[in-house]
C-alpha cells in the first residue's frame, strides 16, 4: 500500500483516534501532556531523591531532564504494542470490509502514537533550554535517532498487529514486559550500573541504543557508537521490511478470526 494512495484516510482515522482518546474528559489532549509529567515527578521523586540516581556525576537538577529524555521513549512503544495488538480485534468492521486497505489501520495508529511522542520531545527540548543545556545538541541528537527509531517501530507495529490478532494473550504479555523494559534499560540508571552479563540483555531492548546515543549527543554522559547506530538502522530496515511482509501475508486469514 502507498501512502499517497490512501493519505487523506490514514490521516482521518489518526486524528479519530487522537480525540476519541480523550472525548469526554475534561481536559481532553492535555492529558497527553499532564500524564508523561506526572510520571516524571514519582520517578524523579523515587530515584533521584530517594536513591539520588546521577549521571556522570551531574547535578541533581539535571536529572528530571535526562530521565525524561528516557522516558518519552518507553511511553511511546509501550503505548504503540499495546494499541497494535489490539489494533485489528478492535476494527473487525473494517476487516469485514473487502476493499479496505488493512494497512491503513496500522499506520494511523503508528501516527496518533507518533503526536504523544512529538508532544513529549517538544516538553524534552524546552526543558532542556530551562535547565541550561544545549538546545542545538538536543534537537541535533532527536533528528538523528528518530528516523531508526520510527522506521523499527513501525515494523514492531505490523508484526504485533499481525500476532495479536490470532493470539490474544500478547496485549496482556506486552503489560508485563513494559515493567522490564523500564528496568532492564539505561532509562531510570547510567548504563555503566549494569554487569557485563545484563549489557547484552539491555541491549536487546529496542529502546536502549536510542535512549544512550540521544543522551550522548545532547548531554554528553554516554559514548555514542557510530558502528552501533548504523547496525540499528540496518536491523530496523530489516524489521520493517520483514513486519510488513508478515502482516500482509497473516491479513488473508484476518476476516475469519475476528
Amino acid at each position: 500500500m502507498k501512502f499517497s494512495t490512501h493519505n487523506d484516510l490514514v490521516l482521518q482515522i489518526a486524528k479519530r483516534n487522537i480525540y476519541s482518546r480523550y472525548k469526554g474528559s475534561t481536559l481532553g489532549v492535555f492529558w497527553s501532556l499532564l500524564n508523561p509529567l506526572f510520571l516524571l515527578a514519582v520517578y524523579t521523586l523515587v530515584f533521584g531523591f530517594a536513591f539520588k540516581t546521577k549521571w556522570g556525576g551531574g547535578s541533581l537538577a539535571s536529572y528530571p531532564v535526562i530521565l525524561f529524555s528516557g522516558l518519552i521513549f518507553h511511553f511511546f512503544i509501550i503505548e504503540l504494542l499495546m494499541t497494535s495488538s489490539q489494533l485489528i480485534s478492535g476494527n473487525a468492521n473494517y476487516v469485514k470490509k473487502v476493499v479496505f486497505p488493512l494497512e491503513v489501520l496500522v499506520i494511523s495508529n503508528f501516527l496518533a502514537q507518533l503526536f504523544n511522542l512529538m508532544i513529549g520531545a517538544i516538553l524534552l527540548l524546552i526543558a532542556v533550554l530551562l535547565s541550561g543545556e544545549s538546545l542545538v545538541r538536543a534537537i541535533m541528537a532527536m533528528m538523528l535517532v528518530l528516523p531508526p527509531f520510527i522506521i523499527l517501530t513501525l515494523g514492531l507495529s505490523y508484526i504485533f498487529s499481525a500476532l495479536g490478532t490470532y493470539i490474544r494473550d500478547v496485549s496482556h504479555v506486552v503489560n508485563l514486559a513494559s515493567t522490564m523494559f523500564l528496568f532492564v534499560s539505561p532509562i531510570l540508571f547510567p548504563l555503566s550500573v549494569f554487569p557485563e552479563i545484563v549489557k547484552a540483555i539491555v541491549y536487546l531492548n529496542p529502546i536502549s541504543l536510542i535512549v544512550i546515543d540521544f543522551r550522548a549527543i545532547a548531554f554528553n554522559i554516554e559514548s555514542f557508537s557510530l558502528l552501533s547506530y548504523v547496525i540499528y538502522f540496518v536491523v530496523a530496515i530489516i524489521l520493517f521490511v520483514f513486519g510488513r511482509w508478515m502482516f500482509k501475508r497473516l491479513s488473508r486469514g484476518f476476516a475469519d478470526v475476528v
